[in-house]
């Protein structure tokens, strides 16, 4: 294998990601980013409700 083919592969598996090492680990017990505080849960909770009562004002309007 030439240089240059040698220095594509890696031009490529960087591109794809392959052996990479992950910059932090993943933790699953942290909470998803959009919980960081107890504001972000309330507007959270409250656009979740607007959704679902915008979603049966649609519903009820098809009847």
């Amino acid at each position: 294998m030439s240089k240059s083919e040698e220095k594509w592969i890696k031009k490529m598996n960087r591109a794809l990601g392959i052996n990479q090492q992950p910059k932090e680990t993943i933790n699953p017990l942290k909470e998803p980013w959009y919980f960081e505080s107890a504001k972000d849960k309330i507007i959270l909770l409250i656009v979740l409700i607007l959704a679902v009562w915008k979603i049966f004002n649609l519903i009820g309007g098809l009847f």
